[in-house]
């Protein structure tokens, strides 16, 4: 369900609640106008379909409405605010994305974790093989080959089985972090021919 704050001509706001195909449909029968969203989850998938209706989208950055939220915190609160916000002059504004821009952000966030879910194995990993008494040259690469190589040396099978699935679970991520620097170069390549 979605909250919105409609302003008629004579400024009063009239609250409604909406499905998202219900709302969409609504803003279709409006007349172009000016539509104020938070630039929230979803934000700029809603700014493309209405400014594909003909309407103008501004989007307004979270911490510049919640000055503006009278009460407590609900939607019928919040799409007030937002209409509030969007009449102050020099009102702190996010440009929409594109799909495509969503995308890449999209695909540097999930490297992100990828990148981190890597340094906490690694971590994990050398604090288990210490608990052995055993311990590794300090940075990842030069750390997994001294693991590697103490792993199979190992005459015990306990740490030397988990070292094995880490290192195997460390070269999984090792290759979507490859994978998913190689989708950035292809789409940055593309990007640069349009």
């Amino acid at each position: 369900m979605c909250q919105i704050g409609v302003a008629g001509g004579t400024g009063e706001i009239v609250n409604r609640r909406f499905s998202k195909q219900e709302l969409i449909e609504f803003v279709g029968e409006r007349s172009e106008g000016r539509v104020a969203l938070e630039a929230c989850g979803s934000a700029h998938w809603w700014a493309g379909k209405i400014k594909a209706l003909g309407h103008e989208v501004v989007l307004l950055h979270a911490k510049s409405i919640r000055p503006f939220v009278q009460n407590d915190k609900t939607d019928a609160a919040d799409a007030r605010a937002i209409w509030t916000a969007a009449q102050q002059p020099g009102m702190r504004r996010v440009a929409p994305k594109t799909e495509d821009q969503q995308a890449m952000l999209g695909l540097h966030r999930m490297r992100a974790l990828l990148v981190k879910s890597r340094t906490m194995l690694i971590n994990q990993l050398r604090g288990l093989m210490y608990e052995f008494g055993v311990i590794f040259k300090a940075g990842r690469r030069s750390g997994l080959a001294d693991i590697r190589r103490g792993s199979t040396k190992s005459n015990k099978r306990s740490w030397g089985c988990c070292s094995m699935h880490c290192v195997s679970s460390f070269n999984t991520l090792g290759n979507s972090i490859a994978r998913s620097a190689n989708l950035k170069s292809g789409w940055q390549r593309v990007s640069a021919k349009k």
